[in-house]
């Protein structure tokens, strides 16, 4: 069963089928609907999957093509360049706690250091260098398909308000018929179902120490590894000013972008009695005629390998490939990051902005001049390096992945 309640919109209009048992025709129930629904999605989180691939091995990519022939509709990026139909939709601020310094209001007038006079240098403020990283999604989507591909890949329903009751193909008068009926389920459960096909952005504290994969992301499942998007980078021991002489090195928190490509146990199936679905062959008889044709297709076939970079992709039938997957592309998930929480239902993971909350310091007398120079405070009286412990940190900005999604 899905995640979700099966979205039905209000255009919402089943395939056809030819039932053997009463020798008619009638409406395929929503157990058929839930399988081409998770194959849609499924098929989506391959190509994402893919892209991203050629994305970190390049050197990869088949003969005669480039990474933007594999770019679909959706896919995040933390790269842009001018042409490539990215858009921004946010970015994440990396803070690192610099040097401060505070010059004392009074001057070497009583004693040399170290006596009483550094005591009256005060603390300088909090001092941050930061970057940002931006966030880019592919938003080129096709045309609404056409009526020769629909008419030899799409399916058969009934329309009550056509010639007073009649067949006809699915989508040949309006888009929302697949996109209430197949296009709006498979989205609606990658954001709010069993996330498949859905982003997520993680850091090696937020994974599975079992599986190397995200552990707080919605039903268990595949997921791979798109590259890294954020560094939340600490200050650099080596630039101490109070421990000049220390080993330690500097700590960066890799934030991933993930990707979800299976689950952990499929529930949907095609009904054994449903032969398949129903379109038109001109070339059938003198005239044309009905035809069945199966939309079901096996993963196990149907597929992106990551590892042998083996790829099937383009064995779908037709219905996904020249149909629901180019209407899914038009609506495509929206995603946007930002300090706002969106509340759990819409999260996508989150990236915190640390730094060292405590402060270290050294008073230098330069012309009689006292400053106080302060830098984070990495290790504790017995040396030992606090490193990325949470326990010494402290969050300045917290950056929260969503997803802003609309049925029309």
């Amino acid at each position: 069963m899905p995640a979700q309640a099966f979205y039905k919109g209000t255009f919402f209009n089943a395939p056809i089928i030819y039932d053997r048992v009463l020798d008619g025709l009638k409406k395929v129930d929503d157990v058929a609907l839930e399988r081409i629904s998770f194959l849609t999605r499924y098929l989506y989180s391959q190509q994402i999957k893919r892209y991203h691939y050629y994305e970190k091995y390049p050197n990869l990519i088949p003969s005669g093509k480039t990474l933007a022939d594999y770019n679909v509709a959706g896919t995040l990026s933390a790269t842009k360049t001018a042409g490539d139909g990215k858009i921004n939709v946010g970015f994440a601020t990396d803070s690192v706690r610099d040097f401060g310094f505070q010059i004392a209001s009074e001057p070497d007038n009583i004693s040399a250091p170290p006596g009483a006079d550094p005591r009256k240098v005060p603390f300088p403020p909090l001092v941050f260098s930061t970057t940002n990283t931006n966030l880019y999604q592919y938003s080129v989507i096709p045309s609404q398909v056409q009526k020769s591909k629909l008419t030899s890949s799409s399916y058969f329903i009934y329309d009550d308000s056509y010639f007073n009751g009649s067949l006809r193909i699915s989508g040949g008068r309006r888009e929302q018929d697949l996109t209430h009926t197949i296009v709006f389920d498979a989205i609606n459960q990658l954001d709010k179902g069993d996330g498949l096909g859905s982003y997520y952005i993680a850091s090696s504290d937020d994974l599975d120490p079992a599986t190397g994969q995200p552990s707080s992301a919605g039903d268990p499942g595949t997921w791979f590894d798109c590259g890294t998007f954020f560094q939340d980078t600490l200050f650099d021991p080596q630039n101490s000013l109070v421990y000049p002489n220390n080993s330690f090195q500097q700590v960066s928190i890799d934030y991933n972008l993930w990707v979800k490509t299976d689950l952990e146990n499929t529930a949907f199936s095609f009904p054994s009695h449903v032969r398949g679905f129903l379109n038109y062959d001109s070339n059938l008889d003198n005239e044309g005629a009905l035809q069945e044709f199966n939309p079901d297709f096996s993963i196990n076939e149907v597929y992106f390998n990551n590892s042998s970079g083996v790829d099937t992709l383009h064995l779908a039938p037709p219905l996904f490939t020249e149909v629901l997957l180019p209407i899914f592309y038009r609506y495509y998930p929206i995603y946007t990051i930002g300090t706002t929480d969106p509340g759990v239902r819409n999260r996508k993971g989150r990236i915190f902005d640390n730094y060292y909350e405590k402060s270290e310091s050294v008073v230098v007398i330069t012309d009689s001049v006292y400053t106080r120079i302060a830098e984070p405070k990495f290790q504790d009286e017995l040396g030992n390096y606090y490193g990325s412990n949470q326990n010494y940190l402290k969050i300045k900005n917290t950056y929260f992945l969503r997803t802003d999604i609309l049925f029309t």
